[in-house]
């Protein structure tokens, strides 16, 4: 796992990075219970386009997509094989 974080100066991030056999696999970003898909996340999510995007969210009501980000809960997101 790695964290992205651009080379120049700007205020844009993405908690984790999946990266398997030097391939972009999965961007991450995790948190307790705000399951608004963050601006970041769009853009490496458009910029570097991994197999998949996810934002990982402890105390979400109910998991949904949109494009190609997935917003689930931890049980969920841990259950399923990689």
């Amino acid at each position: 796992m790695h964290y992205i974080t651009p080379y120049i100066l700007e205020d844009r991030e993405v908690d984790f990075a999946v990266i398997k056999e030097g391939c972009l696999i999965e961007l991450i970003e995790a948190k307790y219970s705000d399951d608004n898909i963050s601006r970041h996340l769009v853009y490496y999510a458009k910029r570097l386009e991994p197999e998949k995007a996810t934002r990982i969210v402890a105390k979400l009501s109910r998991p949904y997509d949109k494009g190609k980000i997935k917003v689930v809960d931890s049980i969920t997101y841990f259950r399923e094989p990689i």
